[in-house]
């Protein structure tokens, strides 16, 4: 329930009120017994009534004129029934009307305010003082007497005393309570401004991590294009040693070739030598089989540099 100052003095108010208006009804109804009994008269119980109720009724009017939460009201308790208890005690012999004033005087504790309990308690204490006095006037001053005003007198400054005390710690326990509510709220202030950096931080690691993520596709879109282009690559390579290779086949073909004309040739030779006598076709055949020899000789040297050319190729 949150704080709302109006709320809790219009319930003070309230308390108050319902104690002042008993109080009221009870010492009605007492004194109507004594009239009834004979021992007070009806003039007598009329101004009882007026000094009682005409209080009570003046603080009503002013809650209904001024609302349930008239921050004075509690003033007005202390002067309407003031003058009440001061009727009341200074016109009876009752030694136990003193204590009239302690019920209601408890309920001021209610508005905490300790400066409004002592000045109640010190005019009650005013009005005990005349009331002894005017008693010890009239000669009621035996001392069995005597120490029943010291024992009213007692009974006034210890409860008001206690009263007093109560209210101090009511408003330190209050305080101390508003501190710790304080320091509580300033440590989940200081929390949440930390889970906030926290936040914030955290914010900014996604963006670097998202920022590296990014980074991180690049490069392997940029490696995967290094592969393809490297596999590009390796096929020409590959094709190119099986091109060499394929040269280098065609020139052991023409080598073995070449190694059969020379065979051819030179028995040929080994059979001129023999035959003096060579016909001419025989020595065409010859020529054109050395024709032959030169142009495979060619196409060696032809191919040998083709293959250079490739191997170099394959080198780089």
């Amino acid at each position: 329930m949150s704080y709302d100052e109006k709320y809790f003095a219009k319930s003070a108010n309230k308390k108050a009120m319902i104690v002042w208006v008993t109080l009221c009804i009870v010492l009605s109804g007492a004194y109507l017994i004594e009239i009834i009994k004979g021992l007070r008269t009806v003039p007598y119980y009329m101004l009882l009534l007026l000094a009682i109720w005409v209080p009570f009724l003046i603080g009503a009017i002013l809650l209904k004129i001024k609302g349930w939460d008239f921050e004075y009201y509690k003033d007005v308790i202390v002067f309407g029934y003031g003058c009440s208890y001061t009727f009341l005690l200074l016109t009876t012999t009752s030694q136990l009307a003193f204590v009239y004033t302690l019920p209601l005087a408890g309920m001021l504790i209610l508005y905490k305010n300790r400066n409004l309990m002592i000045r109640s308690g010190i005019a009650n204490m005013v009005v005990l003082g005349i009331y002894i006095g005017l008693n010890i006037h009239k000669g009621f001053n035996a001392p069995e007497q005597i120490t029943v005003y010291e024992i009213q007198a007692a009974c006034i400054v210890l409860c008001f005393t206690g009263y007093v005390l109560s209210i101090n710690h009511l408003e330190k326990s209050e305080g101390a309570m508003l501190k710790a509510a304080e320091d509580n709220l300033n440590r989940v202030t200081k929390m949440v401004g930390n889970v906030k950096e926290a936040g914030k931080a955290v914010t900014e690691g996604i963006g670097v991590v998202r920022g590296l993520s990014e980074e991180n596709k690049r490069g392997a879109e940029e490696m995967a294009g290094s592969m393809h282009e490297l596999a590009q690559k390796n096929s020409d390579l590959y094709q190119d040693t099986m091109s060499s290779m394929t040269m280098t086949e065609n020139i052991h073909a023409q080598t073995q070739n070449m190694s059969a004309l020379n065979e051819e040739m030179a028995e040929l030779i080994r059979a001129t030598e023999e035959h003096a006598n060579i016909s001419s076709s025989e020595l065409a055949e010859v020529l054109e089989s050395t024709d032959k020899m030169g142009q495979l000789s060619g196409e060696a040297e032809k191919l040998l540099k083709e293959f250079q050319n490739e191997f170099q190729k394959v080198k780089e």
